[in-house]
């Protein structure tokens, strides 16, 4: 089996807006959000930086597995962070059954998602925001995701997995 990896380093979307400054468009945060990015001077730097994995066919989750599957990035280039966004869309007949962990370089950083055999329902399609007090020191290194099925019979896929370092 195939599978097509796309690992791209994107910028924040500009998205909906025209021309320059306050347009007068509604208070959203969306529009707040475009209006500072086209006010912001030319050479600000960026407000964050996003690693992300589309995986196509989507990569089977081990079924009653403790090994689970990782999804890995190699993050360089960080001085400091003020949180860590990691977005996940999975496929699964019982998302109660998936646990969700990020790793740096082999260590656990934190526990995104526990198992629950209270949670019957569908898929994860989560964001899971780490804060800059749990990411610690050092930040460069090699981030994984990692996913675990701990029960045998309902199965799962990983779609995406994105993440987002916000300065």
């Amino acid at each position: 089996m195939r599978h097509l990896l796309l690992l791209t380093l994107l910028v924040p979307p500009l998205m909906g807006a025209c021309g320059f400054g306050d347009d007068g468009g509604g208070s959203s945060n969306t529009d707040a959000a475009i209006d500072a990015a086209i006010d912001a001077p030319v050479d600000a730097p960026p407000t964050s930086r996003v690693y992300e994995m589309l995986l196509n066919p989507a990569l089977a989750i081990p079924d009653n597995n403790p090994t689970g599957v990782d999804i890995s990035f190699s993050v360089l280039g960080l001085a400091t962070v003020s949180s860590l966004d990691v977005q996940v869309d999975v496929t699964h007949t019982y998302r109660g059954d998936v646990r969700i962990e990020l790793f740096r370089d082999g260590s656990l950083v934190e526990t995104l998602k526990v198992t629950s055999s209270l949670d019957s329902a569908d898929d994860v399609k989560a964001t899971y925001t780490v804060s800059a007090a749990t990411l610690g020191t050092p930040l460069n290194g090699t981030y994984a995701v990692r996913f675990t099925d701990v029960l045998t019979s309902d199965t799962g896929s990983i779609n995406l997995v994105r993440l987002t370092f916000h300065f």
